[in-house]
């Protein structure tokens, strides 16, 4: 073998073995390295806890149906509060209203004299009807207006409707429009305390009320959650609303990722009432929590209460 062929034979082999220990650095490299991170999980949280949460305020609603059911029944605050009478001349209207219920509301007491803008209604704790529903306490009236508007200032004391305990002082403000605007402060709803403004209207026919409004509650547990109504009808002797929507604005917990897990977002979570809801007592609700897709639980079990759902849908 020549000496050139001799050294082309070297470097060729020369070549190869230093390729191939490229080629093993490599794969070490490689083997060593760490494998790529697993992607991080969405944010996420426990909708259908949420929505089971608010199930169980969904009730919150009667509160509402109730108290406008005793003013509407015992106060005739439909008609009788006339922003263009005197206070005085309003509480003789009241007090002439209230003694209608006597029929279904054995040992109804009304005080009220003449001519002064005040009376007192006492509803006994047995055989005590109003609006077709079991109720009892103490509801106190005084009249005022002003700039056109007339006030019925009402506080009721250990009073209880359909079994439901309501405590607290509301205002009724009838102004020219003859609109009745409901305001709540500190108003005790069983052991939940709201502050509220609203608008409930009577149907024609006076079976029924459609509820707009909104406000705070403060839970027992110290919770505080905002709600509003919309367009949410219910019967006086229905079960729950027929249509409507109540919702409530609060902080939820994110359940994912794990580095997030019970940090709070700004959720807004919406039952949706139908023509159903009295009769089953269940809603539609919706959750949107943060910047999640918002998302939809369906037959959501409102609070049981009495003898509610009943089956029926009146």
């Amino acid at each position: 073998m020549s000496h050139s062929r001799k050294n082309r034979t070297w470097t060729a082999a020369k070549r190869m073995r230093a390729l191939a220990g490229t080629c093993l650095a490599v794969l070490a490299a490689a083997c060593d390295a760490e494998p790529p991170p697993a992607p991080t999980p969405a944010d996420a949280v426990d909708g259908p806890a949420v929505a089971v949460g608010l199930g169980g305020r969904g009730g919150w609603t009667t509160a509402q149906i109730h108290t406008r059911m005793l003013t509407a029944q015992l106060l005739a605050d439909a008609t009788a509060i006339d922003p263009a009478a005197t206070p005085s001349a309003i509480a003789d209207a009241i007090a002439a209203h209230a003694q209608k219920s006597k029929a279904n509301c054995g040992g109804l007491g009304v005080k009220h004299v003449p001519g002064t803008p005040a009376v007192e209604i006492s509803l006994p704790a047995n055989a005590c009807k109003v609006g077709g529903h079991t109720a009892a306490g103490f509801v106190d009236v005084t009249v005022s207006i002003k700039d056109a508007t007339a006030t019925v200032t009402v506080k009721l004391s250990a009073v209880k409707v359909r079994g439901h305990a309501v405590a607290g002082t509301l205002s009724l403000a009838v102004g020219s429009d003859k609109s009745v605007t409901t305001t709540w402060t500190d108003f005790k709803v069983d052991g939940n305390t709201w502050n509220w403004i609203g608008t409930p209207k009577l149907d024609d026919n006076g079976v029924g009320v459609t509820l707009e409004g909104s406000g705070t509650v403060v839970t027992a547990d110290g919770k505080t959650i905002a709600v509003s109504l919309q367009g949410v009808h219910r019967n006086f002797a229905a079960c729950y609303a027929n249509v409507g929507k109540y919702t409530e604005t609060h902080q939820i917990a994110l359940t994912q990722p794990k580095a997030k897990a019970g940090t709070l977002v700004d959720a807004t979570v919406t039952a949706s009432f139908d023509a159903d809801t009295p009769r089953d007592g269940t809603v539609d609700v919706t959750v949107a929590a943060g910047k999640l897709p918002a998302t939809t639980h369906k037959e959501v079990v409102l609070p049981k209460y009495g003898d509610c759902p009943d089956g029926t849908a009146p």
